[in-house]
């Protein structure tokens, strides 16, 4: 569960063969996301979060945060 304090989140699969997003279902409140298992084999979910001030123009210098997984489905 990612911190939900008004971060904007964007979640990438290095390897979507692995494992991928499913995607057109309509998401539980504070859920990032629902993933499947595609095969056997091992990638990395990485999500970044962004202030929602570093989309203003200019934007504020506030951190972003990374959030990193291995993944590795047998």
């Amino acid at each position: 569960f990612l911190d939900q304090t008004g971060m904007l989140w964007t979640v990438t699969i290095d390897d979507q063969t692995i494992v991928s997003a499913i995607t057109g279902l309509m998401p539980i409140k504070g859920m990032q996301g629902l993933f499947r298992a595609n095969q056997i084999g091992q990638t990395t979910l990485s999500a970044v979060g962004d202030p929602p001030c570093r989309q203003s123009l200019p934007p504020c210098m506030a951190p972003s945060m990374l959030f990193q997984i291995q993944i590795i489905v047998q």
